[in-house]
């Protein structure tokens, strides 16, 4: 039986995770479908590498010898379609990770910006958890990752390049008193229950240090703090406890009907958003993508780039969708 190879990137993250229902969320895919395809990479080789049962998932002793291998393959793999690409094309390929939240907000327009202006670069666009990017680039996986720049740790070759700074606004429940407010300041916020995202889940801590950092700087602090182990849950959350969470203005998907996305009267308080690269892999084609990028953000008036939700991010209310490789 032949290894199929597109079911590696489900074998690296399920050895990583430990856990099919994790596995399933981050690569968009059906439990069983996962499965199905582990399983499909172990009658190929002809040795079991996990093993599983009701309560937990473990990497077998062959599993632990051979995923340094997988890994290196994928990345291997990944670099020939690449390359067959650019040989098909003549056109480069640069592979940028970022999370599904600021796609629409951010990289959908700048994608439609690089189309109009026929820049001759070819974007494969993937979807992952902001961590999950970060380490896409160190392993050389992927070329960008696109994030809060503020990680936990960043050593060399790693780099970033900002890109823009994004406003914050107080999400908050309807429930709360200060929800109907049309704008809040901190110091009124600091009497309700903030929730953050926990800092063991996927490295959340240094956000965590920022906004708290945000409330000492004005000489008040939060009264109680809650913590939810990912964004998709910050509404269940915020539905328990009545609270509030500081969070980026592009950020919908938590805004359910019952909370309320309101202003902060301090402009100031943002969230830097940066490219994630590696020194020793900034290509030719990486340079003109970022000075793209930078022309797209100082875009004004005759273009009719519009201003996202008070976010200091332009994006182009009728521009064509661009098209998004690999997403």
């Amino acid at each position: 039986m032949v290894l199929n190879m597109e079911y590696v990137p489900e074998l690296l993250v399920l050895a990583e995770t430990l856990s099919y229902t994790e596995t399933a969320r981050r690569l968009h895919m059906s439990h069983s479908a996962v499965s199905r395809h582990v399983d499909a990479v172990e009658r190929a080789l002809g040795a079991r590498l996990f093993n599983r049962t009701t309560r937990k998932v473990e990497l077998t002793d062959a599993g632990r010898a051979v995923i340094a291998d997988f890994s290196a393959m994928q990345a291997h793999y990944t670099h020939v379609l690449d390359e067959l690409g650019r040989l098909a094309e003549d056109v480069p390929v640069i592979r940028l990770s970022c999370p599904d939240f600021w796609i629409p907000c951010y990289l959908e327009p700048l994608l439609a910006f690089l189309s109009l202006e026929q820049s001759a670069l070819r974007v494969k666009l993937e979807s992952n958890p902001p961590v999950v990017g970060l380490s896409a680039v160190e392993e050389g996986r992927c070329d960008l990752a696109f994030g809060i720049g503020l990680p936990t740790e960043l050593k060399p070759p790693m780099n970033m390049r900002l890109f823009l700074r994004e406003r914050i606004v107080a999400t908050i429940h309807e429930d709360n008193a200060l929800a109907g407010c049309e704008t809040l300041a901190l110091e009124q916020l600091a009497g309700e229950p903030l929730v953050v995202l926990d800092d063991r889940a996927e490295g959340f801590s240094r956000m965590n240090e920022e906004i708290l950092r945000f409330f000492t700087q004005r000489g008040c602090a939060p009264c109680d703090i809650r913590r939810t182990e990912q964004i998709e849950t910050l509404g269940l959350k915020l539905s328990e406890c009545k609270g509030y969470a500081l969070t980026p203005a592009s950020l919908q998907f938590p805004h359910r009907d019952y909370l309320r996305a309101i202003p902060l009267e301090e402009e100031d308080i943002s969230f830097p958003l940066c490219f994630f690269f590696r020194t020793d892999r900034l290509s030719p084609a990486l340079t003109r993508f970022f000075e793209y990028a930078e022309q797209f953000v100082s875009l004004s008036g005759d273009r009719g780039w519009g201003v996202f939700k008070g976010a200091l991010a332009t994006v182009p209310p009728s521009a064509n969708r661009a098209i998004l490789d690999g997403y």
